[in-house]
């Protein structure tokens, strides 16, 4: 087909040519807009997600700050540390109900991983509230979340504070809770003075590349360790002398109790001890120095003496 003489415009096979390069162009314009758009779409997701478990590590660093040693027997604020269950008591910011001999308005914590969706994992919290002066003991169970401590609260459910994690996922599991002792290599939890967490988020567990770490430290502000005994012992005229070179790690004032041979001397409160008592000379004595600091922790040291 030709154009007559004086004929604008395109010919119909033109036409439908352009019309199929338009149609051709327009949709791999779509395609791309919507790959851009999952795209997109993926990262403020993947964002949103990583968003969640910031606010809840910032929510248990709030509460570990304010962790709190409630005294004998529990002089730890810890009372439950695992690399993935982590229990503590610290102060409920809701005002104290009336009528409450709980005049502190203690609560006890409790975070913990639940793995029942290895590639959805969740950490989740639960509180146990009390109004008596003495608080409950912890629930003994470790199910995670579990049902002992919902009956403490009022039925309240437990809070999903992160989504998507992917701790135990993987072998070998991360942990989400690593703590610092002091001294080093203590094991006990009144020695515990920092916590490290590490959360591992993935949207999309079957990719590895996507997941993301996040971590955060606490250091404990309250806490009470136990303090260290020690004392030294020099002998003049007859009188065995005891100094105390004992130690708190806060610096707290200690209480001192002296004892030889298993009996402890009523008189010997201080951080000295002059024994002039009657002692052969050439006879050999135990001495204890018992030291006990405001919270109640204690420590003992013992020494063999030889009378000269």
């Amino acid at each position: 087909m030709t154009r007559g003489d004086g004929e604008a415009g395109f010919t119909l096979i033109e036409l439908l040519v352009a019309m199929t390069l338009s149609l051709v162009v327009l949709g791999a314009t779509l395609d791309a807009f919507a790959g851009f758009s999952r795209n997109s779409r993926a990262v403020n997701v993947k964002n949103d997600s990583q968003q969640d478990v910031r606010a809840a590590t910032d929510q248990l660093a709030r509460e570990l700050r304010n962790a709190v040693s409630s005294g004998a027997p529990t002089p730890a604020p810890l009372e439950r540390a695992t690399p993935f269950d982590l229990i503590f008591q610290t102060v409920e910011r809701a005002p104290v109900p009336a009528g409450s001999a709980n005049t502190r308005n203690l609560k006890r914590v409790r975070y913990c991983l639940d793995n029942a969706t290895p590639s959805r994992e969740r950490l989740v919290k639960q509180t146990q509230l009390w109004t008596s002066v003495t608080p409950p003991a912890a629930p003994a169970t470790t199910g995670c979340p579990d049902a002992a401590w919902d009956s403490w609260n009022a039925g309240k459910p437990a809070e999903v504070v992160a989504d998507r994690l992917v701790n135990r996922d993987q072998s070998p599991n991360r942990s989400v809770f690593v703590f610092g002792y002091t001294p080093s290599g203590s094991t006990n939890l009144t020695d515990v003075t920092g916590i490290q967490t590490y959360l591992f988020v993935n949207r999309e567990p079957t990719k590895t590349r996507s997941t993301a770490e996040l971590t955060s430290a606490v250091r404990l502000r309250n806490t009470n360790r136990a303090p260290t005994a020690a004392f030294t012992v020099t002998q003049q005229n007859g009188h065995v002398v005891l100094n105390s070179n004992s130690q708190d790690p806060e610096g707290e004032s200690l209480k001192y109790q002296w004892s030889i041979d298993g009996a402890v001397i009523a008189s010997a409160t201080s951080s000295r001890l002059d024994y002039a008592g009657s002692l052969a000379s050439g006879s050999t004595h135990t001495f204890t120095l018992r030291v006990t600091d405001p919270g109640n922790l204690s420590d003992e040291a013992t020494q063999s003496v030889v009378v000269q």
